[in-house]
Formats: structure tokens, sequence, C-alpha cells
């Protein structure tokens, strides 16, 4: 096969892939992907950041993680994979690594003079948020804790 033609077939699934987005969606831009590997571009990132995209909202975070470091193993400056990655991190709960991929794609965003609107920043606070709110459930169940074991210390002794 033509790889011309090879490539064009895998452009048309991608794109059916994507007005889909379901699981069969995703199984289509699996085939392009397979397609893709044997000629691999830094355009092939496209692709990974696009399937992560349904596979987030499938919520099957660990295989759109890995795609999107798969991603970013092609292009380490796709703003997209970064973003990508931070959504899957907050989904499995780890903020620092979401935070600290947000800041890259911040950063990444800046350097490239890209118009993100206020996309990346607002993720930025959310991801901040989630992490302070994690941050002071754990606190406050830390404190819960201690007032129990100290009223039990306590009637343990005005019994004696």
């Amino acid at each position: 096969i033509d790889v011309r033609i090879e490539v064009a077939w895998s452009d048309a699934l991608y794109k059916i892939a994507c007005a889909i987005c379901n699981v069969r969606g995703c199984t289509c831009v699996c085939v392009c992907i397979h397609l893709a590997n044997r000629t691999v571009t830094p355009q092939w990132r496209l692709y990974y950041t696009n399937r992560t995209l349904c596979q987030v909202k499938l919520q099957a975070e660990r295989q759109s993680l890995a795609d999107c470091k798969h991603a970013l193993e092609l292009d380490p400056h796709s703003v997209k994979a970064h973003f990508f990655l931070c959504q899957c991190h907050l989904e499995l709960e780890n903020y620092n690594e979401a935070i600290g991929n947000l800041q890259r794609a911040y950063n990444l965003v800046k350097e490239q003079r890209l118009n993100f609107g206020d996309d990346i920043p607002s993720a930025l606070r959310v991801a901040k948020k989630k992490r302070w709110n994690s941050i002071e459930e754990k606190r406050i169940n830390q404190e819960n804790k201690l007032h129990a074991y100290l009223t039990k210390l306590i009637l343990a002794e005005k019994e004696r």
C-alpha cells in the first residue's frame, strides 16, 4: 500500500473517531495510531492526544496517561499533551503532578505565543483548589481523630 493512501485513510478514520468520540471512536483512533507507527512523525502526537481526550471522557485515566506520555515523547513541547496529562492526574488525584504539568503547559504557551485564553490558568486554579481541599480534608480528619483520642483519654482518666 502506498504510504500516502495509508495516511489519507488513517486521516479519514481519525476524523470519524473525533466525531463519534466513544469506545468505537477510540478504537478507530487506535487503528490510526497503529498505521502511524509505520512512519512516526511529530504530527502523530495529535492522534495520541485526541485519543487521550476520548479516554478522559470515558474515564479511562490509566490509558490516557500512557497516551499523553507517548505524545510527549514524540513532541515534548506539546501544550495539548501537557494539558491532558494534567486532566489525567487530576482524575487520579495526583494534584502536585497536575499542577506541574499545567505550569509547564502555561510556560509553553508563553514561549510559543499561543492563545489558549483563560483555559490553562483556570485549570491551574482548579487544580490548586483541589489540592488545597484534599490537604484540608486530611487535616480535618486528623484533627477529628486527635479530638476523639483526647476525649477517650479524658474519660478514661475520670473513671479512675
